[in-house]
């Protein structure tokens, strides 16, 4: 809250809204709304403090049975695994997560590609599927062209 240590404890207010089964705490200077936090909220916070295990494990054990994410599934948070990993230049480990992030040809191709382009086809090459998704026969001869250009075949 902006302003608070200029403001006195009687100049706030809490106010219920039951329809919306929230509060507002309202001062001078701002009005904040406070609400009950869930499911998807903690897997939120997990992920933006870079919590990505723990995200992972929060989904797979909810705290109810029939109480189950909306906004998030497995493969959207290992998906921010991966960005973060990325990021980090943590390449290695994130390539083993690619097969539980990436499901269809389209997503594997552009990773290859984005390696390829970059220098780094030794980073993912073992990870590359041959099945399931079966990537188009044209990214296996580019992957091939690669090592044969920098002779990587001894």
């Amino acid at each position: 809250m902006h302003n608070d240590e200029l403001t006195s404890p009687f100049q706030f207010q809490i106010e219920y809204l039951p329809d919306e089964q929230c509060f507002f705490i309202l001062s001078p200077y701002d009005i904040v709304k406070a609400e009950r936090r869930d499911y998807d909220d903690h897997i939120e916070y997990l992920i933006n403090k870079k919590r990505f295990e723990d995200a992972i494990k929060a989904f797979e054990n909810p705290p109810s049975p029939n109480e189950k994410p909306k906004r998030y599934n497995p493969q959207t948070i290992y998906l921010a695994y991966v960005k973060s990993l990325m990021e980090a230049n943590q390449k290695e480990k994130a390539v083993e997560l690619f097969p539980r992030v990436y499901t269809t040809s389209k997503e594997w191709e552009e990773q290859i590609l984005t390696f390829i382009q970059r220098n780094e086809l030794d980073i993912i090459v073992s990870k590359i599927p041959t099945s399931k998704p079966q990537l188009d026969a044209a990214i296996y001869e580019k992957v091939l062209s690669t090592y044969l250009m920098q002779k990587k075949f001894e």
